[in-house]
C-alpha cells in the first residue's frame, strides 16, 4: 500500500522547495497533455470534480495501455506523469496539500506537502513504481492508500 514519505534514521531529513515558474508549467504542461490524449482516444472524464473525472478517465486509459502493444504505446515515463500529476492535483485539493520539490541527499523530485512540511508524497513515484502492475483502477487504488495513510498520519500526529 502507498505510504506518506518518511526518511530513515540514516538518511538526511528532506529539504522542501516551493515550485519555480518552470515547474508550475511543467505541471500544467502535464495536463494539458492528458486532455490531448483524452480527446484522441475520445475519452469523456467522468461528471464531478475535475480531478476524480480526469483520474477516472486516466484508469480508462490504462486500461487501453496494458493491453496495448509495446510499440503503439505511451512511454510508460509519460503514462506515469500524467497520472501522477492527476492524482496529486486531488490530493493537494482534496488533502490541502501543495505541489513542490522534495530534494533528499541532492536528489530532486516533485511532491505534495501539507503545510508544515511533515507530510510529503510522491504522486509520481506512486504511479511510476505500479506501471509494471498496471490495470484499470489502479490509479483510485493509489488514491484510495495514500488518502488513507495521509489521514492516518494526521491522526496520530
Amino acid at each position: 500500500m502507498p505510504m506518506p514519505r518518511t526518511h530513515a534514521a540514516n538518511e538526511p531529513e528532506p529539504k522542501v522547495h516551493e515550485l519555480k515558474r518552470g515547474e508550475l508549467k511543467w505541471l500544467q504542461d502535464r495536463r494539458d497533455l492528458l486532455e490531448e490524449i483524452f480527446q484522441e482516444f475520445e475519452i469523456e472524464p467522468a461528471e464531478g470534480e475535475p480531478e476524480s473525472g480526469r483520474m477516472a478517465g486516466i484508469d480508462e486509459l490504462f486500461g487501453w495501455w496494458v493491453e496495448a502493444d509495446p510499440e503503439e504505446r505511451f512511454p510508460e515515463e509519460m503514462m506515469a506523469e500524467v497520472a501522477g500529476v492527476v492524482l496529486g492535483d486531488r490530493l493537494a485539493r482534496e488533502l490541502k496539500l501543495r505541489w513542490v520539490i522534495i530534494e533528499v541527499a541532492g536528489d530532486n523530485a516533485i511532491g505534495l506537502a501539507d503545510a508544515k512540511n511533515d507530510m510529503l508524497l510522491h504522486p509520481l513515484h506512486s504511479i511510476a513504481n505500479r506501471l509494471n502492475q498496471a490495470a484499470p483502477g489502479m490509479v483510485q487504488e493509489i488514491y484510495d492508500g495514500l488518502r488513507k495513510a495521509c489521514e492516518e498520519h494526521r491522526r496520530s500526529a
